[in-house]
């Protein structure tokens, strides 16, 4: 992902904790859908997806249509 590229170059002690913060939220992500059957995929693929296609919207040419 684009932003933990550009935040390891900017503040390696943030990106470290960030990183960190990815690893704890991982496994509770993971096991949403267990808890909550009715909840939509919250998996850490799918948040990761999630991230991946807003950093693409964000650097997009979009227009007003």
């Amino acid at each position: 992902m684009g932003f933990l590229t550009d935040l390891e170059n900017e503040d390696i002690n943030l990106y470290n904790y960030v990183c960190l913060q990815i690893k704890n939220a991982s496994p509770e992500l993971d096991n949403v859908q267990n808890v909550f059957r009715e909840y939509t995929d919250h998996s850490t693929l799918h948040s990761k997806t999630v991230l991946e296609n807003g950093e693409k919207l964000n650097t997009a040419c979009l227009n007003t249509y």
